[in-house]
């Protein structure tokens, strides 16, 4: 996602990390996997009012 943060924002490697940190939990993250291949990635959670995605 470099290249999109970059031009939109402008790329701050502090604040990414920073960012990244405090936004990805890992206990929330599954791989998708297809012809035992993995081919990606999904962030979720869900709770009694709401299902969040985080990344796909």
């Amino acid at each position: 996602m470099l290249s999109m943060i970059e031009r939109l924002f402008g790329w701050n490697q502090a604040r990414q990390e920073e960012n990244f940190t405090g936004w990805f939990k890992l206990d929330e993250v599954s791989i998708i996997t297809t012809d035992g291949i993995d081919v990606g990635w999904i962030q979720q959670r869900a709770d009694s009012r709401e299902i969040f995605l985080g990344s796909i």
